[in-house]
Parts: structure tokens; sequence; C-alpha cells
């Protein structure tokens, strides 16, 4: 997971994600949950107890007001966690959402408990709030699900494979008709599943702000360049007044830079981690859109330029603010604490 934080928080960023949950955490003493908060979101996980690998989480935006919910209900050798959050923003009346995020591991003995917990759980929410929405997502892998279906009359949106050709990830809702068709897009990292999508019908307000800025490109810098050493500036020599000539001579170059050095206008989120640019959410878009034409070829290419590209930032971030060695920034890149969102905040 820590290796791959970057690069999730910059698609969240990108789709302007609420919920984000993820499957197999792998937190442990070594990588703790701490050491991989994003800015703006609230992490609520559970660790496998038992043993390295497994675990789930889920990043809840702040304003959700996101909390776990029936731990005290739920076994602990099972990897589910679940929280109610609140959808205020999204609908006049108040509905509680509750996540369920559910990693159901290949070949597990306690499919049936997993599946009699959901189902238990489920039932306890609906006769405790009149309100309530639901959602149970995951990593079901093997796990036979029609049970859900069947007994809590709910729909399955995740209509295409997420892991080869098959449907291992899933998202079932008694609110079929508050969301969108899901959107399979490219994996993060080097995962082999696909990341999943899914849309409220009922949009927000965005919570990114604008900022424009004049980039200095090389083909700018040259046109001026050009533009300054052929202009005739002997005009100047005529004029009485130094004020006059250093007006008009601020008047000319405001023009030229105008000219050689366009505007640009950019959204920007105020949660942004430093490092993140705009090519790198730009080039996240473009790998999604690889993926989704099949064009494998390119999503790899493109993949692979985004981690490398992230790692690069990272190192000229540290450089600009820590004055170390070569060692301590290897050091910095692969430790935990170089994921924390506030980083120089």
């Amino acid at each position: 997971m820590n290796n791959k934080l970057d690069e999730l928080y910059a698609t969240v960023q990108v789709n302007q994600a609420d919920l984000v949950a993820v499957t197999e955490t792998w937190f442990s003493d070594s990588n703790p949950a701490e050491a991989n908060e994003m800015k703006g979101y609230n992490l609520l996980h559970k660790d496998r107890a038992d043993k390295r690998g497994g675990g789930v989480a889920l990043y809840a935006r702040n304003d959700l007001h996101a909390t776990p919910f029936g731990a005290e209900l739920t076994p602990k050798h099972l990897e589910i966690l679940w929280a109610k959050a609140s959808l205020r923003s999204y609908v006049r009346n108040s509905v509680n959402l509750f996540t369920c995020v559910v990693y159901a591991p290949s070949n597990t003995p306690m499919k049936e408990e997993i599946i009699d917990h959901v189902i238990y759980m489920s039932d306890h929410i609906r006769n405790s709030f009149s309100d309530a929405a639901i959602v149970i997502l995951g990593d079901f892998n093997d796990l036979d699900t029609t049970p859900f279906v069947r007994h809590l009359n709910v729909d399955q949106l995740v209509k295409q494979p997420t892991r080869q050709n098959r449907i291992l990830d899933m998202i079932f809702t008694d609110r079929g008709d508050f969301y969108k068709e899901p959107r399979i897009t490219a994996p993060i990292g080097r995962s082999d599943h696909s990341t999943v999508l899914l849309f409220p019908e009922i949009s927000r307000p965005t919570l990114t702000t604008r900022f424009s800025y004049r980039p200095m490109r090389d083909s700018g810098i040259r046109s001026f360049g050009r533009w300054i050493t052929s202009y005739d500036f002997s005009y100047l020599n005529d004029m009485e007044s130094p004020d006059d000539m250093v007006r008009s001579l601020q008047n000319v170059l405001d023009q030229a830079y105008r000219q050689h050095f366009p505007l640009v206008v950019r959204k920007r989120s105020a949660n942004d981690k430093q490092w993140i640019n705009d090519k790198i959410k730009t080039d996240i878009q473009k790998r999604q859109r690889a993926l989704e034409r099949g064009d494998l070829a390119s999503f790899r290419s493109i993949r692979n330029q985004i981690q490398r590209a992230i790692v690069k930032l990272k190192s000229t971030f540290y450089r600009s603010k820590i004055a170390g060695s070569d060692e301590e920034l290897k050091s910095w890149l692969l430790a935990p604490s170089n994921t924390l969102s506030c980083w120089f905040e």
C-alpha cells in the first residue's frame, strides 16, 4: 500500500472521490496506517490480526464525518470494516450511509461466516436506522455472493471484469438508483486488480480552486529572445523625460511578455501533495483511457512513466526543502513517513 499511496492520492484527486475503499492494505508495525493517511480524508482501517498481508481500509472525505460502526459486533478474524457517514451534502433529507469493506481471501474457510455476518449486520442497521443506505464492496475472490442479493434485496453494480476475465471486486447496494454505472479503470501501480469508480447521480460542488500562471516554456523563451533582439528600442532616445522612457519600456515589455508567455488557468485541490503536478493527473487520465480502449502497450508505458515521475518529483521536492546526501534522500523516499500529506505544512 505504501508504495502506491502517491499514485492513489493523485487518482483520488483526479476523480474527486468521496470514499476510497482499499483491500490488502498490508498495514503493520513497519508500515502503520498513520503513514498512509491522505490529507482531507479520515482513514478507517482493520488490519489482519494473525499474520502478514491482508487488511481493509476506508478513506472518507472529512466533511462526511465517517466513523467506525459495529466493531464490537464484527469478529476480529474477519477482514471486514463497517463505517457510518452522513450524506447531507448530497441530499436534502439526512441519509446515513453505511459502508462495508470486505476482503475474502481465496479458498478461505470462513466463507459462510462472512456471508452470515454481512447479512446480520445489514439487518441490524436497517432495524436501527430508518434512513440507512447500505453499500457492501470489496474483493470477494471465489466467495459465492448470491445470498447478498437474495436476502438483502441489493443490486450488484459491477458488470465488467476487474481481474483478467473475472469480476472479483464487487459493489452491492440497496440504493442502486442513486449511482451511475461503475467505471472500470486502470490499476493503481502494478496491482493486478482494476480500479472501480462509482459516481452518484447527484453531483456535489467541486473542492478545487482555480489559479493562473504564465509557464516559462522553452518555446516561449526562444520566441521572446528573437523578439527582444530584433525590436527597435531607439524611439526611447527621443523621449525627454526618463519617467516616460521607463513607462514606455515597461508597457512594451509587458505586452511582449503576455504575448510570448500566454496565461494558463488550472484547477487544483487544496489537499494536493506538493509534488503532485498537473502532468501527473493528466497522465493518470491518459492511462485510464488507454486501458479502456484495450491499448495495453500504451497503458504499461504510461503507468511506468507515472511511477518514475512521482519518484523524480519527490526527489526534487526533498532537495528543495532539505539539504541532505543521496543516502538520506533514498531513505526518505523509501520510508513510510514520506507519504504523509501534511509533510512540511
